[in-house]
C-alpha cells in the first residue's frame, strides 16, 4: 500500500534572542496634510506602526503650541521621515505602543534638525497619557546631519528604559520626545521656520515568558501521537509539562521534560503519547520558570484520522547535521533528497517508511544554506525549501 503523506515545514532560526521590535515607524507610506495645525494630520496612510510584533492599536502623533507645518521629507537613508516647524518649549512627538507580554524596553530613533530648529530634547513616558515622567538618562541633543539619501549613523539615538518596570507588560504605553528650552541647533534661539525631523522610531523589548517557542507540532500515526517542539531561546526555564485533554478545556500533565535553563540558541524536544483512543485529543505545553511562574502554549487539536493528518518535520541539529521526521499511515518506501539553491544534489537516499514515525539523520554542511527538500513516495511528490542557520 502506498503511504499517505502531508507536509508541514516550520523554519527555526536558532540564533534569535529574546529582544525584538514591538513597534516601529518608518513613515514611508504616509502623506501629511499641508494645512498648518497644532498636531500632524494625514491625507493618506496610517498612524499605526508599520513594523513590529505588536502593531495593533499603535499610533504616532504630536503637539505644538502654535499651528505648525507638519511634513514628511527625506528620512535617514530612506524616502521619508516626520518633520515639523514652529517648535516651542514642551512641544513634542508622541508614540503609543503596547508592551503586553514584554519587558525591559529600549527606545531607538534617528533625529536631525535645521540650524534654527530646537537642539535639546528629553524623553518622557506614561501609562495613562495623563501623567508623564522624565526618563532617567533620557536627554539628548540634535545636530544638523543633513539627511540626503545615505544613512547617517551620527543621527541614531538609543535610550534604555529597562529599569522602568512600570512600563512592562502593559496594554499600552506612551512615549514623548519633548523640546527642552529655546536653544537652536546652531546655538542661537529657535526660529519659527526651524525644523526638527525624526525617522525609524522603534520600541524594542524582551519577552516576559521563560521561553520563546519557534514551533509546536503534533504528528499522528495509527498507534501514537508524536509531539515535537522547538525553542528560539530559553531564559531561566526549568521544565516543560506536556498536558493533554479530552475536551480541550480540562488538561492533565502526562509527561515532563527538563529545559535547558538559559540559552541564547534554540533547542528541539519530543515526546510520544501512545494513549490515543479518543477521536480527538488536545495538547498544550506548560513552560515553567525558575521563579515559580509559568506560561502556556497554544492548544493543538489532533484528530484520529492518520490517513489525512500525516506530516513531516525537519530539525536542524547543528551546522553539519539535521534530522528528517516522517509520519506515515502505512509502511512503504520513499526517495528523500536535498538540493542546494542551484539544484546541485547534496543528499539522496531511498528510505523505508514505517507505519508511524520514521527518522533519518542527514550529515552535510548546512551552515547558512538554502536547502530544497524533495520527497517522493508512490504518487506523492513534495518539494520545499528552507533556510538553515
Amino acid at each position: 500500500m502506498k503511504p499517505f503523506l502531508s507536509i508541514l515545514f516550520v523554519f527555526s532560526f536558532l540564533n534569535q534572542s529574546f529582544s525584538q521590535v514591538l513597534s516601529k515607524w518608518t513613515f514611508e507610506s504616509i502623506a501629511l496634510s499641508a494645512t498648518a495645525s497644532t498636531a500632524p494630520s494625514l491625507s493618506s496612510g496610517s498612524v499605526t506602526a508599520n513594523d513590529g510584533a505588536l502593531k495593533s492599536g499603535t499610533e504616532f502623533s504630536g503637539f505644538h503650541t502654535s499651528t505648525s507645518t507638519w511634513s514628511n521629507p527625506q528620512g535617514n537613508g530612506s524616502t521619508q521621515g516626520l518633520s515639523a516647524t514652529k517648535w516651542a518649549a514642551n512641544d513634542y512627538f508622541q508614540f503609543k505602543a503596547s508592551t503586553k507580554g514584554y519587558k525591559n524596553l529600549t527606545i531607538k530613533f534617528d533625529v536631525t534638525g535645521s540650524d534654527t530648529g530646537p537642539r535639546d530634547f528629553k524623553l518622557q513616558y506614561s501609562t495613562d497619557n495623563i501623567s508623564y515622567t522624565d526618563a532617567q538618562g533620557g536627554t539628548y541633543t540634535v545636530a544638523n546631519d543633513t539627511w540626503n539619501g545615505s544613512v547617517k549613523s551620527s543621527s541614531a539615538r538609543t535610550i534604555s528604559l529597562t529599569s522602568v518596570s512600570g512600563l512592562n507588560d502593559k496594554d499600552f504605553i506612551y512615549i514623548r520626545l519633548v523640546v527642552v528650552g529655546t536653544t537652536s541647533v546652531s546655538g542661537g534661539s529657535v526660529g519659527t521656520s526651524g525644523t526638527s525631523r525624526i525617522d525609524n522610531f522603534s520600541i524594542e523589548a524582551e519577552t516576559t515568558l521563560p521561553v520563546s517557542l519557534a514551533s509546536f507540532n503534533a504528528l499522528r500515526s495509527a498507534k501514537e501521537v508524536n509531539l515535537l517542539w522547538k525553542t528560539n531561546a530559553e531564559s531561566n526555564l526549568t521544565s516543560f509539562q506536556l498536558e493533554k485533554s479530552k475536551d480541550g478545556k480540562s488538561f492533565q500533565t502526562i509527561n515532563t521534560v527538563t529545559g535547558k535553563g538559559s540559552i541564547s540558541k534554540g533547542a528541539s524536544y519530543s515526546l510520544s503519547d501512545f494513549d490515543i483512543s479518543e477521536s480527538t485529543v488536545y495538547y498544550q505545553l506548560k513552560m515553567n520558570d525558575k521563579d515559580g511562574t509559568s506560561s502556556l502554549s497554544d492548544v493543538l487539536a489532533v484528530k484520529n484520522n492518520p490517513g489525512n493528518d500525516l506530516k513531516l518535520d525537519i530539525q536542524q541539529l547543528g551546522q553539519t547535521a539535521a534530522k528528517v521526521l516522517i509520519t506515515s499511515a502505512k509502511a512503504g518506501e520513499g526517495q528523500l533528497s536535498l538540493l542546494d539553491i542551484n539544484g546541485a544534489r547534496l543528499y539522496s537516499k531511498l528510505v523505508k517508511l514505517n507505519e508511524g514515525l520514521s527518522s533519518f539523520d542527514v550529515s552535510l554542511n548546512l551552515d547558512g544554506k538554502v536547502v530544497i527538500v524533495n520527497l517522493s513516495a508512490g504518487e506523492g511528490k513534495i518539494s520545499k525549501k528552507f533556510l538553515l542557520k
